[in-house]
């Protein structure tokens, strides 16, 4: 059996963390819970995770210096941005994989998708048989250029 595709959640909402939690497990995923910023960094040093999950607006960092921090630590890592600020810094979307608007009606379901296509994908770029080259994914909501789809 596969090992469970470990993804980090950073949220100070405890709540939305929890729900967070719930729903990913029940698509398939290992979920490493934490309430802030100091501790998702923290966690990186020690596991080898294979996405994050991260809110913009959190007491000790926002989601901007997250994910520069990642990006420079694991740049293969994706990231998925998911919050309630719509204003986000284009410096800031162009470090995500994915943005995700907390509240819209299917937010759940765009980033498990978004999980599960960009594995699937990544899957496929380093199967034996893959010919093709190594693009990016593409159909996130965000992506990294900084073009909104």
């Amino acid at each position: 059996m596969a090992a469970l595709r470990k993804v980090i959640c950073v949220d100070d909402n405890r709540i939305l963390l929890q729900v967070l939690d719930w729903y990913l497990k029940s698509r398939g995923y290992a979920v490493l819970p934490c309430s802030n910023a100091g501790a998702a960094l923290n966690l990186l040093t020690k596991e080898r995770v294979d996405a994050v999950v991260v809110d913009y607006k959190m007491p000790d960092m926002d989601g901007g210096e997250v994910a520069a921090a990642i990006r420079s630590r694991t740049p293969e890592v994706p990231i998925i941005m998911y919050s309630g600020i719509t204003d986000i810094p284009q410096q800031t979307l162009r470090l995500v994989d994915c943005f995700v608007r907390k509240g819209q009606a299917d937010a759940f379901q765009v980033l498990g998708d978004f999980l599960d296509s960009w594995f699937s994908k990544s899957a496929r770029r380093n199967s034996p048989t893959n010919s093709g080259g190594t693009t990016r994914h593409s159909v996130r909501p965000h992506r990294r250029s900084g073009a909104a789809t």
